[in-house]
């Protein structure tokens, strides 16, 4: 495991999630009846910069223990991943607790997009 790689692809999962939230942000906002301008609590950054470096020593884990070098190879991981955990997990808060179907698949867009960005990296930059 790259302890510079994953420092940088828990920043880069941070400042991907904000652009993303900030495209999808108008959508969340209506869904949740929420200012689609209101700035988050100053705890929660902190937080979910904790929350993305715990999914990257993971996913670190995981390229390792699969011996994963190619950047096919931690795609394939990511998607796996992906589906495995999020999209499974935001799928049964659709089916078992009413959650809105749109905000799943808003989440479900953010952790697609971190979990291969960071599974790809995480295999390539060894």
């Amino acid at each position: 495991m790259n302890p510079v790689a994953i420092v940088v692809v828990v920043i880069a999962a941070f400042v991907m999630s904000s652009a993303y939230y900030m495209i999808t942000g108008r959508v969340r906002a209506e869904i949740l009846g929420t200012d689609p301008q209101a700035r988050p609590e100053p705890w929660k950054p902190p937080v979910e910069l904790v929350r993305s470096g715990v999914l990257a020593v993971v996913l670190a884990v995981f390229v390792d223990q699969q011996g994963i070098h190619s950047w096919t190879g931690g795609l394939v991981l990511g998607l796996l991943c992906w589906l495995a955990f999020p999209a499974v997990l935001l799928s049964g808060s659709v089916m078992w607790d009413g959650a809105r179907t749109k905000l799943a698949v808003i989440h479900g867009g953010d952790w697609l997009i971190k979990i291969l960005m960071m599974t790809i990296v995480l295999s390539v930059w060894r």
